[in-house]
């Protein structure tokens, strides 16, 4: 007799957490962070419309009588409810899939706007709970915190989402009001480091290497992304034929670190192979960048190989830490910024070879 719109009322008598208002305000933090959530991936608006209305509509079933006696139906009465009330299909189905996975092996949303209402629900539910300092330690997670972000993370790599990991919690923080920029950037390192670690686990279940895992996880904040990097650098290594590259990236980072800036004056090279390592660091950057663009990611290792004669040639011809002090800096930039490059795809240096 009452329509999903009618029950979501009932919402405000609802306790989110402790602090953190009612599930009636959930909802409403959900619409607009699936509206953020669209325009970051840039969907059809058609989509986008579905996503905030499921969003809106998406806890209404937890105050139904037939979900307050099987609390296992929430989210499938959900979608039955929003089938008999002539809601659009994929709004039905969001409201059943946002819960996904609801367990080890579950299925992943397969709805568009279903994904983006499930990372929206799931991104508040973190942040929520680790305003309150109840990040799950040991074995302990009542809220299941490990297994939403888990799925956070299947979801981007199976969906093949680039989203950023900082700016879904910078919107999360902004709806919860979480202001301070110390409490904000407490959050976003506990979030990116969460995630992180589910990250992780997906890595060592699919095969991939810790070391592997270790060189591309220092830039993990667009989760599909950084999944792509791992397994161009574990395919790169097979076989042994790229050590002697890694061997120089690795030359070039070790010094790179004494860099002072990343400022080059072409007019303080004193031998051609500087000049050398300059030119072709110019024209791989726009290559490798280009590559990456386009997350062609075993095309911008093999684009970075070229730097490999032009390190080793400079590190033959000449002391990196020369004695007169504008020389020495200027090829400590020089390597820093060869050393930035690598490193869009991964820290090498943590290989073991």
């Amino acid at each position: 007799k009452k329509t999903l719109e009618q029950h979501r009322e009932k919402l405000k008598t609802v306790v989110f957490q402790e602090g953190l208002g009612t599930v009636y305000e959930k909802t409403e933090r959900l619409e607009r962070l699936a509206a953020f959530i669209a325009d970051a991936l840039d969907v059809d608006p058609d989509v986008r419309k579905r996503a905030r209305r499921a969003a809106l509509l998406s806890k209404a079933d937890l105050v139904t009588g037939m979900v307050t006696e099987f609390t296992e139906l929430q989210g499938v009465m959900g979608r039955e409810y929003a089938r008999l009330d002539g809601e659009e299909e994929e709004v039905a189905q969001a409201i059943d899939e946002h819960y996904r996975p609801r367990f080890a092996g579950d299925a992943e949303p397969q709805t568009v706007s279903g994904r983006i209402v499930s990372l929206a629900d799931k991104m508040d539910n973190l942040v929520a709970t680790f305003s309150r300092g109840l990040i799950p330690t040991g074995s302990q997670d009542p809220f299941a915190l490990r297994r939403q972000a888990l799925g956070m993370v299947n979801m981007l790599i199976e969906a093949k989402y680039s989203l950023s990991v900082a700016a879904l919690t910078d919107a999360a923080m902004d709806e919860l009001g979480i202001a301070g920029e110390a409490a904000r950037d407490k959050m976003r390192c506990d979030v990116a480091a969460f995630l992180r670690l589910r990250l992780k686990n997906v890595f060592d279940d699919v095969g991939i290497r810790y070391d592997v895992a270790e060189a591309v996880l220092a830039d993990s904040d667009d989760v599909y992304a950084c999944f792509q990097r791992a397994q161009a650098v574990a395919e790169a290594v097979k076989g042994g034929a790229m050590m002697p590259v890694i061997q120089a990236f690795v030359r070039a980072g070790n010094l790179a670190v004494k860099a002072e800036n990343d400022v080059i004056d072409p007019a303080l090279f004193v031998v051609p192979e500087e000049k050398a390592l300059y030119q072709a660091f110019t024209s791989t950057a726009s290559a490798v960048e280009s590559l990456i663009e386009g997350q062609d990611y075993m095309g911008a290792i093999d684009a970075l190989s070229d730097l490999a004669a032009p390190i080793n040639a400079l590190f033959d011809a000449v002391m990196v830490m020369d004695k007169d002090v504008k020389i020495r800096n200027n090829r400590l930039a020089l390597l820093l910024l060869v050393d930035r490059l690598i490193r869009r795809v991964a820290d090498f240096s943590k290989l073991i070879l």
